[in-house]
């Protein structure tokens, strides 16, 4: 078996400081998982950029925010997933939330989808129209 080195950026947001971390991974190849291991970290300044980086490396993550067309209004309603989700799941989310049919009155924080994409995460509204 053998590894291909791979070394990425990544812009640290948990703070102003935006420390680039230099993320070094090694991708398996041959006939093994679509799994990368990480080799290791450099240029972060705290505990929480390493943190972050690992995160963004594995399994970035964001939360939606996005409009959706209610049927008996011309405003828009905005909405916003409750957690973030994983990026790979973006365009098939945004899909399932532009496709939801509703109607007013409805209130901020009301729950509009209950599990979006099967992540147990819900799709909430953030202003209230009626």
């Amino acid at each position: 078996m053998s590894e291909l080195n791979e070394e990425r950026i990544i812009t640290c947001i948990l703070c102003p400081q935006g420390c680039q971390i230099s993320v070094k991974k090694a991708k398996k190849e041959q006939g093994q998982p679509d799994e990368e291991t990480i080799l290791s970290f450099s240029g972060q300044k705290c505990k929480r950029g390493a943190d972050y980086a690992r995160a963004e490396a594995i399994d970035p993550r964001r939360v939606l925010t996005t409009l959706v067309t209610l049927s008996d209004r011309r405003q828009p309603l905005p909405v916003r997933t409750r957690e973030s989700i994983p990026q790979s799941l973006y365009w098939q989310a945004l899909v399932t939330i532009h496709n939801l049919k509703l109607s007013t009155p409805i209130k901020a924080g009301d729950v509009l989808l209950i599990d979006l994409l099967e992540t147990g995460i819900a799709v909430v509204a953030t202003a209230d129209l009626n």
